[in-house]
């Protein structure tokens, strides 16, 4: 999720997250990201990073398709390179999802865009905060696409990135019985920003049966953190990528144009990901952790020939 207000001065940003959190403390609000239940997912085989890059050698299955939900224009504290000072500017972001086809399993979707509603479900105080008003501007919700684009399908499953809201809203436009899985721990980690997003948080998981928690154990290559293999056919895998929070997600999906590398917010934008930045966030949990994940991702990304790689929120080409 990105950092908080675009537009606004670095100082008056500190005012505002000294307030906000003086506010939790008043309020001795909650501050884990969710208390939704959660159960070891009924999919997925373990596996090494060796076993996932042959896998990729063999021609894809599945269709994929990338579809911008919103614009969005936040605040992006970046610096050329890390041990240089730290500045602000405006990122043109997107929110996204990714509708994949798979021909036994059905309709999937990576991460479950934002619904129709999405300013008022944020509630006043984080609307303002995030100025929706000024910088979100909605181009098809999640429903939509459903309706207009996929001729009603029902989802099999949703395959999240992470718990924040601009990657997890959209499930209120999904029926409630749809398999949600996310990564292990993702909702147990605490902060005080998290008073006035887990509450939207909450509100995409509602009257849901437990969230499904990938089981992933470590690379017996020592490459990445782990890697799970969904269907267990080499179409689909589970990459953990834990920093910006504990239960981040990477997916690869081997579709029919080639190999695509979702990385959620492990990286937000195309700069950081080619290494003319370095970039950090208000939610990031961890950034050691992060950027560890983030190298891993790149140097798997240079054994894939040809990926195409989705940055959390921009397109890697204009």
């Amino acid at each position: 999720m990105p950092s908080a207000l675009a537009r606004l001065p670095i100082r008056r940003l500190s005012r505002i997250a000294a307030v906000l959190a003086l506010g939790c403390l008043m309020t001795a609000c909650a501050t884990r990201l969710s208390n939704h239940p959660v159960i070891d997912s009924d999919l997925g085989t373990l596996v090494s990073s060796g076993t996932m890059l042959r896998a990729l050698q063999q021609p894809g299955t599945v269709k994929l398709r990338t579809v911008t939900v919103a614009d969005w224009r936040f605040s992006h504290v970046s610096a050329p390179q890390r041990g240089q000072p730290w500045q602000t500017t405006l990122l043109d972001a997107e929110i996204l999802t990714y509708v994949v086809h798979h021909p036994q399993h059905g309709l999937i979707l990576i991460d479950a865009g934002v619904p129709a509603d999405t300013p008022r479900r944020l509630g006043p105080i984080l609307r303002r905060v995030l100025a929706i008003d000024q910088t979100f501007d909605l181009r098809q919700s999640i429903g939509q696409i459903l309706a207009e684009r996929e001729a009603g399908t029902t989802p099999r499953a949703v395959f999240l990135t992470h718990l924040h809201f601009d990657h997890v809203l959209g499930l209120v436009d999904l029926p409630e019985q749809t398999p949600v899985h996310v990564g292990p721990g993702e909702g147990d980690h605490t902060d005080v920003l998290h008073a006035f997003i887990a509450p939207v948080t909450a509100q995409a998981l509602r009257g849901r049966p437990p969230l499904r928690a990938w089981a992933f154990a470590p690379d017996p290559d020592g490459r990445l953190e782990g890697v799970i293999d969904v269907f267990g056919d080499g179409s689909i895998f589970a990459i953990h990528v834990p920093g910006h929070t504990p239960g981040s997600t990477a997916y690869v999906v081997n579709a029919v144009d080639g190999v695509h590398l979702i990385t959620g917010d492990a990286v937000h934008g195309r700069a950081a990901w080619t290494g003319a930045e370095v970039e950090r966030n208000a939610f990031d949990r961890d950034l050691p952790r992060l950027y560890d994940s983030l190298a891993q991702l790149q140097a798997i990304a240079t054994r894939i020939p040809g990926v195409i790689v989705h940055p959390g929120h921009q397109h890697l080409e204009d």
